[in-house]
């Protein structure tokens, strides 16, 4: 009606009351001013306003009734016209105003910042694109490659139905952990929708309005992220499907939270908690086969980005690319989560998980007898060659005591001297060593520095790799890397 009154009185007082209306809806309920044309630009701060400030912000603003001039922001809330709504929501690809059980609200979803390519796009027009996130993101890894790929692509086909899971880079500076949200998908989201943050209290405490209706937030270096006080709080805000959004001088309101968290970290043990039953983060070591290659790798590879269709291109293979919404609500099990769980467990778990996940029940630093695993012999010579490519039969426990001394040490765990019987004990206790496979093994070696000789009886014992994946999986839900690996085709 108001538009219809503005054609037929063409009348610029009537022209600046319509578009007065059409931008300034009323909170019912709160009484609050709602901006629309801040809130199209994701800009909550300063969108919402008391009537006072609305007054104060806006009163310049009037028109001529009766000879006189009244003021719009008085006349608002008088008017049959004005848009009235039950407060606000966000819902990505939704409507401008959304009809919800509570009554209409006005959408804070303002779109993507990129227009995707109008045709179908083949792998090859956006190559070097796959190419940083399989060699460089995901270090060669195709299964891993897999899972960020789909995890990525969700956000742009499924922006309103998040996996519940959050993307965790690790690796040095300067190998490009950053690059993959700051100069691909911050662009391509927009700033009404993308967010950095370098500090957990700004996000699940305080005034939280900048992260509200985001679509990713980038968390550099986030401080406190691995502390076990905040690690519930993130973990909250990576599942709950709403948040309480905080502003200053307002009171607090609900909006719906679509926003994917992804960390990046230049130390593992600091990028964030994941306990051993840990669902949420999928933990990656980024490869540094490019660190700080800015002309021959970066450089170029930023201008690419730059050209007109770039972007365009890769929002488009993003939103025709298949896969399987399962696969990232499950991040996958990789070394380097392998080692941030490791803090949260006892040491004797977090030793037989690092075991595991080694492929040898010894570390390479105190693996120094044959004795201690298959061998082959060398042609020639009493010596025998250390064969580390499998599990072995036999292990001996004298060598697993040293090696779990060398597990506290290295890994700062500090733990009273533990002998040989303890350990054992323990990992009994655990189902993982039968004590009736204890047993002496006799063998003799040569020592050429004495040029003599060697005889060695030392206990070994059968301590079998599948006892030790299904202990580690009924305890925390281990996955062997191996399982976690599919075979896939190089070309």
């Amino acid at each position: 009606v108001g538009k219809l009154y503005t054609l037929l009185a063409a009348s610029p007082d009537i022209q600046k009351v319509d578009e007065f209306v059409t931008r300034f809806p009323i909170w019912e309920g709160r009484g609050d001013v709602l901006d629309l044309h801040w809130l199209r630009q994701g800009v909550l701060d300063g969108a919402i306003m008391r009537r006072q400030a609305f007054r104060n912000s806006f009163g310049q603003e009037s028109i001529e009734i009766g000879g006189k001039r009244k003021l719009l922001a008085e006349l608002l809330f008088d008017m049959g016209a004005a848009i009235r709504v039950r407060g606000l929501t966000f819902e990505p690809k939704g409507a401008e105003i959304v009809q919800t059980r509570e009554g209409d609200k006005v959408n804070t979803w303002g779109g993507f910042a990129v227009e995707p390519w109008p045709e179908p796009v083949i792998e090859a027009e956006v190559g070097k694109f796959l190419l940083y996130l399989r060699d460089i993101i995901c270090s060669g890894d195709y299964a891993i490659y897999d899972w960020v790929l789909a995890w990525i692509a969700d956000i742009f086909q499924k922006p309103g139905d998040r996996p519940e899971t959050a993307l965790v880079l690790v690796g040095r500076q300067g190998i490009g952990k950053s690059f993959l949200g700051q100069n691909i998908l911050r662009p391509v989201i927009g700033e009404a929708h993308y967010a950095p943050n370098n500090s957990v209290d700004n996000l699940v405490s305080g005034f939280n309005s900048f992260y509200a209706n985001r679509l990713l937030i980038q968390c550099d270096e986030a401080t406190r992220s691995s502390r076990k006080t905040d690690a519930s709080l993130l973990k909250d805000f990576i599942t709950n499907p709403e948040m309480i959004v905080n502003t200053k001088f307002l009171s607090e309101y609900r909006l719906a939270n679509h926003a994917r968290l992804i960390f990046t970290s230049n130390e593992i043990e600091d990028a964030v908690r994941a306990d051993a039953d840990d669902r949420r983060f999928m933990i990656i070591e980024v490869s540094d086969r490019e660190k700080d290659n800015d002309p021959g790798y970066w450089l170029p590879f930023a201008a690419w980005l730059k050209k007109p269709a770039t972007l365009p291109k890769i929002l488009r293979l993003l939103l025709d690319h298949e896969y399987d919404k399962v696969l990232i609500r499950k991040p996958l099990g990789t070394v380097a989560k392998t080692r941030i769980q490791q803090r949260s467990m006892p040491p004797e778990d977090a030793w037989l998980m690092e075991m595991e996940s080694r492929g040898h029940p010894l570390s390479a630093e105190v693996h120094q007898h044959w004795s201690d695993a298959r061998t082959r012999a060398a042609e020639g010579s009493w010596n025998h060659i250390i064969d580390r490519t499998r599990w072995p039969e036999r292990v001996s426990i004298p060598a697993l005591a040293r090696d779990y001394q060398h597990f506290l040490k290295s890994h700062a765990r500090r733990e009273d001297a533990v002998t040989s019987n303890h350990l054992m004990r323990r990992l009994s206790e655990r189902g993982v060593y039968d004590p009736q496979t204890r047993q002496k093994l006799q063998h003799t070696i040569y020592d050429p520095k004495t040029d003599r000789t060697i005889h060695e009886r030392p206990y070994t014992c059968v301590l079998r790799r599948e006892d030790v994946v299904r202990y580690l999986r009924e305890q925390y839900a281990y996955e062997a890397e191996q399982e976690n690996r599919g075979e896939h085709d190089e070309e």
